[in-house]
This record gives C-alpha cells, structure tokens and sequence, in this order.
C-alpha cells in the first residue's frame, strides 16, 4: 500500500535546509513562503506550505518506512551499568506501562548482533547472556504506536 504524504506536513530542521537546499534558508523562504505570511518559526523546525515533490527525500521516507527494528530490554541490568546503559541511549521503564521495570532501547535490525554482544561483554559479563533478552520486533504499523512498547 503506497504511502501519501501532504506536503503541509513535513518538517524539516532548519539545518537540514541550509546543508541540503540551494541556497540556503534565505533561498527556501524566498521560494516556498509567502510575503504576508507572519509564519512565527521555530529555533529547530518549520513547517512547509508549498514544496516540489521532485525536491523531497521520498527514498529515504521510504527506506525509513520500511527499516524493521527491534526492542531490546536489558531486564537485571546491574545498577552498577546504568551509565553505560544511558550512554548507549537505553531508556529506563519504571514497569507503570506495559514494559518491565527495566532498561530499555531501539535499534535497526542490522546493529541487533553487535548490540547483543555489547550486553554480554559490558553488562552482564557473560557470553549468551543477552539472547534471553525480551526483544519485540517492530514493523511501521507500530513504530509511533503504544503496540511497540508491548511484551504480549
């Protein structure tokens, strides 16, 4: 099933523009801004009114889209970890939700392995220790969905 994006919708980060627009943000506004528009931007982001669609990162929309991930929690983590844990950018589930009481992360499919081995060796201390790991793949039906962050 293709995937429709209005172009009133999409955000970019001001950055993102400057890098990878011609011209810049002066140029972009210029073109896709209208003068009597009191449009109050954002420090990080703006919305686009008007932008051709030939101009758009669709192949990467669409790679994104289809990327599957998986949720990894790192259930009796030593507190000792936790730094480590937080540095690799594990988020701390305090068991209210549907997740354990447990550090918890996201990644593509493809870092799963190299993560797995980096709980072994830096967490738990042990090899194998990190395949008995819950771990949820998610799909883009669930990515931005609370169905993500479920064990059932």
């Amino acid at each position: 099933m293709p995937v429709y994006i209005h172009l009133s919708n999409l955000v970019f980060t001001k950055s993102d523009i400057e890098q990878h627009y011609k011209g810049g943000l002066e140029a972009f506004r210029e073109r896709f801004f209208w003068k009597d528009c009191n449009n109050q931007e954002d420090n990080e982001i703006f919305a686009i009114a008007a932008m051709n669609p030939d101009e758009l990162p669709v192949d990467e929309l669409k790679e994104n889209v289809r990327r599957k991930e998986t949720l990894i929690i790192a259930e009796n983590a030593p507190f000792s970890k936790k730094d480590l844990l937080k540095q690799k950018k594990y988020r701390w589930s305090d068991g209210q939700g549907t997740l354990p009481k447990a550090w918890w992360t996201t990644l593509t499919n493809d870092e799963l392995q190299t993560e797995l081995d980096w709980l072994d060796t830096e967490i738990y201390g042990f090899s194998g220790a990190a395949n008995a790991l819950p771990k949820i793949e998610i799909t883009a039906r669930q990515r931005y969905s609370l169905r993500a962050l479920s064990l059932e």
